[in-house]
C-alpha cells in the first residue's frame, strides 16, 4: 500500500513516528561517511528537534536551511530532509533539488504526507531516495508519546537483533497492529474511495481558506493541501479564546500567525466552528448580504413554505401596525405558479395582473389594480425574471408604486439562479424574497421531500420573522431558528457557495 502511495520500491513500518524514522533516514544517509545534513526548516519542528538530537549523538552536522540555501558543492553532505507538503501546509516541487543533489552524491529524503499523496505527485517519481512519514492520516488513533506506524523506505529494521554494536537502530516493536489498521482502512476503502477522501480534506481546506480571505485574514501560501497558516485579521488572543470554547486547537507560531489542520473527520458544524472562531460570517450573513436584506430565516422547508412564511411574515407587520383590513395581494399572471395558492393559504385576497404582448406587467392594468385596493393593499407578489423568462425593466417602478400606497414587496426567488453573481433582490426595492435552493444551490429536488426555502427581508420586517414555538430564539450571527431537516442543506448550499467562489466582495459580480 504504501509503496503504490509514494512511489518507492519497498517499504517498512517497524518505526514508533514520523520523528524517529527521519533520524533513521539521517543514520542511514551517514553511512555514506559524509558528517554534514542539511534540513529544511519548513520540516515539522518535533521531527527537526529529534532529528537534530539524534545527529548529534553520531556525529553528524545537522543544517536549517532553505532549498536555495543549500550548497552541494564541497560533496561533504551526505543528505537533506525536506518536508512535503511542508509544516504550514504548503506545496511545492523538489525535483530540482534532487537532482542537484544526486550531482553531488547526496541522498534526498522526503517527509510525505499519505494522504496528500492520494492526489499529489508521489516523491518518487521525481526521485528521492528515501520517504518517510506516519500512517497515522489513515485512521491510526494518535499516538501522544506511545508506538505508532511510521513508514520507512527503503531501510529495513530489526538490524540490533542481527548487528548488534554496528547496528543504526535500536526498535524492537514491531507496529504490527497499527500497520495493519492503516493497512485495513486503505483496503477497506480502496484507491478512489481514498483519492476522494484526500480531496475531500482538501476542499474542506479551500472551503475555509476562502472565508478566511474573505473576513480580512490573509493566507501565508497560496498553494497548500493542508493545514493553513494564516495571518489573522483580528486578535489573535481573541481567535485562540474562541477555539479554546468550541475545544479546537489552533497551532500558535512564533510568528503570531496561526495554523489550521483539517483531516477526514472534518463536517460541516466543524468548518461551521472554524468560522466562528476567525470571526468569518456565517450562512445567515453570507445569504443575506448576497440578496441584499438585512435578515434571513432557514425556518422553511421548501419554497413552497418559504413563500408562505414570508406571506405570514408581512401578515404580522400589518397587524402590528394596526393595517389588519389590508388583506389584498396583487399577483401578475407572470408570477411563479405557486404564489396565488400560498396567498390564499395566508388569508389574502387574490388580484390577478395582466401582462402586455411582450411578457411584462401592463402598467396601466397594475395602477388602475392599484388605484381600486388601495385602502385594502397588502402586498404584490412579482417573480424576477417573470415565468416567461422576461427580466422586466420597470420592476424598481412597480414596487415605489406599491410602497406609496402603503404595500410590500414580495419578490419571488424561484429564478433567482439567473440572477445570483449579477445582481440582489433587494436592489430592486423588495421587502422580501424567498430562494429555491433545489434551484440557485443544487440541493436535491427531493421529489416532494424536505428542502429548503431561506427568506430574507428588510429591517423592519425581521421582527415578524418565523421562531420557535417554545424556545424564544431571536435570530442573529449565532443563532437560528431552523426546520427540521434543513440544517444539512443549509450547511450544503452555504460551503458549495463559498468553494465554488460565486461572489466577490461585493456580492454583485462573480467569476
Amino acid at each position: 500500500m504504501v509503496c503504490d502511495i509514494t512511489g518507492m520500491d519497498m517499504a517498512n513500518a517497524s518505526l514508533l513516528d514520523e520523528a524517529t524514522v527521519a533520524a533513521e533516514a539521517t543514520q542511514l544517509c551517514h553511512r555514506h561517511k559524509r558528517r554534514k545534513f542539511f534540513i529544511d526548516p519548513r520540516c515539522h519542528p518535533q521531527t527537526i528537534a529529534v532529528v537534530q538530537t539524534r545527529a548529534k549523538c553520531a556525529g553528524v552536522l545537522t543544517e536549517l536551511k532553505l532549498p536555495h540555501e543549500m550548497d552541494f558543492s564541497g560533496k561533504d553532505v551526505s543528505g537533506v530532509l525536506f518536508q512535503y507538503s511542508d509544516t504550514e501546509g504548503k506545496v511545492e516541487g523538489f525535483t530540482e533539488l534532487v537532482e542537484r543533489a544526486h550531482q553531488a552524491g547526496t541522498l534526498a529524503c522526503c517527509a510525505a504526507h499519505l494522504l496528500a499523496l492520494c492526489v499529489l505527485r508521489p516523491p518518487g517519481e521525481f526521485g528521492v531516495d528515501i520517504a518517510l512519514g506516519s500512517s497515522q492520516r489513515f485512521r491510526v488513533p494518535l499516538g501522544y508519546g506511545r508506538p505508532h506506524a511510521a513508514t520507512f523506505l527503503p531501510e529495513k529494521a530489526w538490524e540490533q537483533h542481527i548487528r548488534r554494536d554496528k547496528a543504526a537502530i535500536n526498535i524492537c516493536t514491531a507496529q504490527a497492529v497499527l500497520a495493519n489498521m492503516a493497512a485495513m482502512f486503505a483496503i477497506y476503502r480502496g484507491s478512489h474511495r481514498l483519492e476522494h477522501t484526500a480531496r475531500r480534506v482538501h476542499n474542506a481546506t479551500l472551503i475555509l481558506s476562502e472565508a478566511l480571505k474573505r473576513a480580512g485574514h490573509q493566507l501565508q501560501h497560496d498553494l497548500f493541501f493542508e493545514p493553513l497558516k494564516i495571518q489573522c485579521g483580528c486578535s489573535v488572543k481573541e481567535v485562540l479564546g474562541r477555539a479554546t470554547q468550541r475545544q479546537i486547537n489552533i497551532r500558535p507560531f512564533e510568528d503570531g500567525k496561526l495554523g489550521i489542520s483539517l483531516d477526514e473527520t472534518v463536517n460541516e458544524k466543524d468548518l461551521d466552528d472554524l468560522l466562528w472562531i476567525f470571526g468569518c460570517e456565517s450562512s445567515a450573513e453570507l445569504v443575506a448580504e448576497r440578496m441584499g436584506y438585512d435578515q434571513i430565516s432557514f425556518q422553511p422547508n421548501s419554497g413552497a413554505q418559504g413563500e408562505y412564511a414570508r406571506l405570514a411574515t408581512i401578515g404580522a407587520y400589518l397587524d402590528r401596525k394596526g393595517e389588519k383590513h389590508r388583506t389584498v395581494c396583487l399577483i401578475p399572471k407572470s408570477a411563479h405558479g405557486t404564489n396565488p395558492a400560498s396567498a390564499h393559504m395566508a388569508g389574502m385576497k387574490i388580484q390577478p395582473v395582466e401582462v402586455d404582448k411582450y411578457g411584462d406587467i401592463d402598467a396601466a392594468h397594475l395602477k388602475a389594480m392599484v388605484d381600486k385596493h388601495k385602502e385594502n393593499l397588502a402586498a404584490i407578489m412579482i417573480t424576477y425574471p417573470s415565468t416567461n423568462g422576461v427580466f422586466e425593466e420597470n420592476t424598481g417602478e412597480v414596487c415605489d408604486l406599491i410602497h406609496k400606497h402603503g404595500g410590500q414587496v414580495y419578490l419571488d426567488g424561484a429564478n433567482m439562479n439567473a440572477q445570483v453573481g449579477i445582481c440582489c433582490p433587494a436592489d430592486f426595492g423588495s421587502d422580501v424574497s424567498h430562494l429555491n435552493l433545489h434551484k440557485t444551490f443544487c440541493i436535491p429536488h427531493g421529489g416532494g421531500g424536505p428542502g429548503m426555502g431561506p427568506i430574507g427581508v428588510k429591517k423592519h420586517l425581521v421582527p415578524f420573522l418565523p421562531n420557535h414555538p417554545i424556545i424564544s430564539v431571536k435570530p442573529s450571527k449565532d443563532a437560528q431558528p431552523l426546520g427540521t431537516i434543513s440544517v444539512a442543506l443549509w450547511e450544503l448550499q452555504f460551503h458549495l457557495a463559498n468553494f465554488m467562489g460565486l461572489y466577490q466582495d461585493d456580492g454583485r459580480q462573480g467569476p
